[in-house]
């Protein structure tokens, strides 16, 4: 009877301390949802991936956000158009895009590929971004972007691939991303946006900016739009 009752102590104390510890774990390297995190399923979507809303830089004046998987290297590299549009003005503008790079990475106790390190002009700037959630039809993705260590806040963007992106934000997707990015939001995509041209950084970026210093500043300010 007596070992029956302190197996049954341990069992429940292990229990608890898994619960606790699940608990403590930031939702993007906790165990329980490592099944939803496998980025290598992002690499696999066809055609333009736009952001939907995001709950950062939320003043910006760009619209349209995209991302297009060009090419894979090899097994654990991609390359990427990362586009946007300069302007919300739907007659004007267009999607000024450049290319980027991502290499594949395993954070945490994770077995399997949850995130990326994208570079840009060749390696000068980069930023690791994990994945949060990928619903199971892979129409609709939550990023990453930063966790503030102190204060846990977390810092997100909300994807929908282009044939899904004109619905309504999967239940499940949406209710991740607002227990898990909280904050105000911004909107991103309009219906326009699949109308607009394409143009290359550096075309667009002469037409647009003019002076080789205002081209350099129009990069950066579209890397972090």
């Amino acid at each position: 009877m007596f070992i029956l009752e302190l197996s049954f102590v341990i069992t429940f104390c292990a229990d608890k301390t898994m619960s606790a510890s699940s608990k403590t774990e930031p939702y993007e390297e906790d165990e329980l949802h490592f099944n939803e995190q496998k980025i290598l399923e992002v690499m696999s979507i066809h055609g333009k991936i736009f952001v939907k809303e995001r709950n950062y830089h939320t003043n910006t004046y760009f619209r349209c956000h995209n991302i297009r998987i060009e090419e894979k290297l090899d097994n654990t590299t991609f390359t990427l158009l990362l586009g946007a549009a300069p302007s919300v003005n739907k007659t004007t503008s267009y999607i000024l895009y450049i290319n980027s790079t991502v290499k594949l990475l395993k954070t945490g106790r994770h077995l399997q590929y949850n995130a990326g390190n994208f570079t840009y002009f060749h390696g000068g700037l980069f930023q690791v971004r994990k994945l949060l959630h990928i619903g199971s039809n892979k129409t609709c993705i939550i990023m990453l972007e930063n966790r503030n260590l102190s204060s846990g806040l977390a810092e997100c963007q909300l994807l929908m691939p282009a044939k899904a992106i004109d619905g309504s934000i999967p239940p499940k997707c949406d209710i991740i991303y607002r227990e898990n990015c909280p904050g105000e939001s911004v909107e991103l995509y309009n219906e326009y946006c699949k109308k607009l041209a394409y143009l290359s950084s550096p075309k667009a970026l002469d037409i647009y900016y003019g002076s080789e210093d205002a081209k350099e500043k129009g990069l950066l300010a579209l890397v972090s739009a």
